[in-house]
């Protein structure tokens, strides 16, 4: 093989692993920032949650308080109001809670695809690394 040819077939192989393994870079890149969106939309589901638990809470006292100082027993029609009050509420907080979830499981998701995406280029420059040199290869060995 001449110089020349064993020179341009090393710097096109080369250049395809390197582009190759900047992609995987890259791609990890993206990956870890999809898995931080999923942690942060688990948090914030988690925060929602919480507040609309304290807001059920509330709201069941401001019942309870209304009914007490009304005189009404809590029976019947004050005890069902109190009960859909609670079950409204678990109803919330569960949809939040699944809301959540469904965002981090998306942005896992895109994590994953990343990741995959960054080993079939890395792989792929290995291979058009591999594939150049060996044509090179082959060239140089008709021309003798």
């Amino acid at each position: 093989m001449g110089v020349a040819t064993a020179l341009t077939a090393a710097i096109s192989a080369g250049s395809s692993i390197i582009g190759g393994i900047q992609a995987r870079r890259e791609a990890g890149v993206q990956a870890d920032i999809a898995n931080r969106a999923a942690r942060q939309a688990e948090i914030e589901a988690g925060e929602r949650a919480q507040a609309a638990e304290r807001e059920t809470r509330k709201l069941r006292s401001k019942q309870l308080v209304g009914f007490l100082k009304s005189g009404v027993a809590l029976e019947g029609t004050a005890l069902d109001v109190l009960e859909e009050t609670e079950l409204l509420g678990r109803q919330d907080i569960e949809a939040i809670q699944r809301q959540g979830q469904a965002q981090a499981f998306q942005f896992r998701s895109q994590a994953q695809a990343a990741q995959l995406t960054g080993r079939e280029r890395l792989l792929g420059g290995v291979g058009t690394g591999a594939s150049s040199a060996f044509r090179a290869f082959q060239r140089d060995q008709e021309l003798f």
